[in-house]
């Protein structure tokens, strides 16, 4: 008796193993490209800015260090004349810089009509202490707006986040399905023992040894860009609702009077330094609703939050405080549902965080290439001989290379001419890609059902 259940639970366990083998293999399949796509983007998203500032050192690093650290007495007449030029009620936000080498940075999002709608953001950057303007760009036609734009929307348009939040899921779903296969594994073959007989078994080796190892930051990774790309979905499915963040209620002026009133960028700087000095102001931004309100934004030292999220809110008229929100004395809800960004990203602990996240993050695109690899290892029996490109080998870098020019064709074309134009090009070519696997299996079962209705009549 006890052999029979022994056999049974033996029976059942393969048939177990074998079903979450198969969701290991098609997921890992079919999702492998974003998956890899994703991890390498993520890594360089990591540096967008340090890249961003050494490709374009001349708008963000001041040439000549200021003799002194006092800024210009005309920096608010400055903005006030930019304001002119690009319109008062375009204004975004200022990004102030407390570094002397870098220079203050002027947002606007400008849509002009004619000859057809398009949108603009315009970045222009002053020199706070000698009171120049350096330059200005668009921001959609920068390297910082094109890698994010990959990452998080994968140059696709208008399900674009949608996708990557199926991204994230796919690999918590692989990661999750991976463990439970591998997880004997690890305890029958000493860790780190890799087989060489032959590329099969080699790339197995590595793929279980590489996803046990980094199997608790693919786990971070995965459900934090699952919840990111999905929120919209999830967040009101799940009644989760978005921590509260102050709004003054009443309107003591008009929208007219609020866009118009005139603003001491120094003065509400200095002021927000001295009533919250943890604060490290990243962003200034006036209210255009009535509310009459300048908002520092900022992030506070030691903590993995989203950035920007920690502000303090001040008067226009007379710069006293009416609300501060620091992330550090909010709720657990609060700290959990803007702890996401910050893991995910892992921009919040300076270069050597960086340095470990990538580290990390390209083992989630090594484990999807190695899975490309056994999958075409294990059907080279069944591949026909007439196909071109025999080996594994140049079948990876025939992939590898068509998507990495798809990446830099996209790029040149975003900092030439905008991300519109790649953008409407790659989203055709996804969604005409998912409807050619929706209709070919439609197909081919109406060919079938033919073929066998013509057998028949014959």
């Amino acid at each position: 008796m006890d052999k029979i259940t022994g056999f049974i639970k033996l029976s059942n366990s393969k048939k177990i193993n074998k079903k979450l083998w198969n969701i290991h293999n098609w997921i890992g399949l079919y999702a492998g490209v974003v998956i890899a796509i994703l991890s390498v983007s993520g890594v360089v998203a990591l540096f967008k800015v340090e890249i961003d500032e050494t490709i374009n050192a001349k708008y963000f690093r001041i040439g000549e260090l200021p003799v002194t650290t006092e800024f210009h007495p005309n920096i608010n007449t400055l903005v006030d004349s930019l304001k002119l030029a690009y319109g008062a009620a375009n204004l975004f936000d200022i990004s102030p810089s407390l570094d002397t080498s870098k220079n203050w940075m002027v947002r606007f999002n400008v849509i002009k009509r004619k000859p057809a709608p398009k949108a603009f953001a315009y970045e222009v950057f002053l020199n706070p202490y000698t009171g120049e303007i350096v330059g200005s760009r668009d921001y959609f036609k920068t390297f910082g707006h094109y890698i994010r734009h990959l990452h998080v929307r994968f140059f696709t348009r208008p399900m674009g986040r949608i996708w990557v939040g199926l991204g994230g899921l796919a690999l918590l779903i692989s990661t999750i399905t991976g463990i439970l296969i591998y997880g004997g594994f690890m305890k029958r073959q000493f860790f780190g023992a890799i087989r060489r007989k032959n590329l099969k078994l080699k790339s197995a080796d590595y793929h279980k040894i590489i996803g046990m190892t980094t199997l608790m930051f693919n786990l971070m990774i995965a459900i934090t860009g699952a919840w990111l790309g999905l929120q919209g979905i999830l967040q009101p499915a799940l009644q989760i609702k978005s921590p509260e963040r102050y709004k003054r209620v009443e309107k003591p002026i008009s929208k007219e009077e609020d866009i118009a009133h005139p603003i001491d960028y120094v003065k509400a700087l200095g002021v927000s330094r001295k009533l919250f000095p943890d604060l490290i102001p990243r962003s200034i931004i006036h209210s255009k609703n009535g509310s009459r309100t300048v908002t520092i934004r900022g992030n506070v030292p030691k903590t993995a939050y989203q950035n920007n999220i920690s502000n303090i809110v001040l008067d226009k008229k007379d710069y006293s405080e009416l609300a501060r929100y620091d992330i550090r004395e909010k709720s657990l809800h609060d700290k959990t549902y803007y702890a996401q960004e910050g893991l995910h990203y892992g921009d919040f602990g300076g270069i050597w965080v960086k340095v470990i996240y990538s580290f990390f993050g390209l083992t989630s695109g090594a484990l999807s290439i190695l899975g490309f690899v056994l999958y075409l290892e294990r059907t080279k029996s069944k591949q026909k001989k007439k196909v071109r490109y025999k080996t594994t080998g140049r079948k990876v870098w025939l992939w590898s290379f068509w998507i990495t020019m798809v990446c830099v064709l996209s790029y040149a074309l975003t900092i030439t001419i905008g991300a519109s134009m790649p953008t409407t090009v790659i989203s055709l070519a996804i969604y005409g890609l998912l409807l050619f696997f929706l209709i070919r299996p439609l197909v081919l079962f109406s060919k079938r059902k033919i073929m066998a209705l013509l057998k028949k009549r014959a």
